[in-house]
């Protein structure tokens, strides 16, 4: 966020059990009026309509980014101004419960000294 003094996050992936099955973090940004255009054009010249998915981006402003999977072991550092979320882990056991650690790291602005 642009009023937040983080400029980039970081997370390490202690570990995971097995048992849990998906969870990948999502990330996604603010979309440039230039994009919102060429995607309103190309679809304006030469076709009625447009799939869904595009009519979404452009109605939300936003432009996804991927996905990056919280596997074990893994570490990842992106900037602060995208926008990121976990997407739906559940847990596959019937019998035990399941567990993940992680270790978050905010990097702040280093001028504000």
């Amino acid at each position: 966020m642009s009023h937040e003094n983080i400029v980039m996050t970081g997370i390490y992936f202690i570990d995971r059990d097995s048992e849990l099955k998906g969870g990948d973090l999502r990330f996604k940004r603010t979309s440039h009026y230039d994009e919102t255009v060429y995607l309103s054009d190309s679809y304006i010249n030469g076709q009625d309509t447009r799939p869904i998915s595009i009519d979404q981006f452009a109605m939300e402003g936003f432009m996804p980014l991927g996905r990056f999977p919280t596997e074990e072991g893994y570490m990842l550092v992106f900037p602060n101004c995208h926008i990121h979320k976990i997407a739906k882990f559940v847990n596959e056991s019937k019998t035990k419960a399941a567990s993940r650690r992680i270790v978050v790291f905010f990097f702040v602005n280093p001028e504000l000294g």
